[in-house]
């Protein structure tokens, strides 16, 4: 239940990512492949080094970058 609660917390931040890079990608995939990189971080996020908020940005926005030298 914790994690959906996270998600949920986070949803306006996911989203903010989607309208950034929409032009770049279609809107759906990018939405499930940020998701997955959510969750990736909410699985390798540790407390003792920092906070979670700045740890999924992170993890999102090296997705995105991975992705966009995958596609070139």
């Amino acid at each position: 239940m914790h994690d959906i609660a996270l998600i949920e917390q986070y949803k306006p931040l996911i989203h903010k990512y989607v309208s950034v890079f929409a032009d770049f990608y279609e809107r759906e995939d990018l939405l499930q492949e940020i998701y997955l990189a959510f969750i990736s971080a909410m699985r390798a996020f540790d407390s003792k080094k920092g906070q979670f908020g700045r740890f999924a940005k992170r993890c999102i926005i090296n997705k995105l970058i991975k992705r966009k030298n995958v596609i070139k």
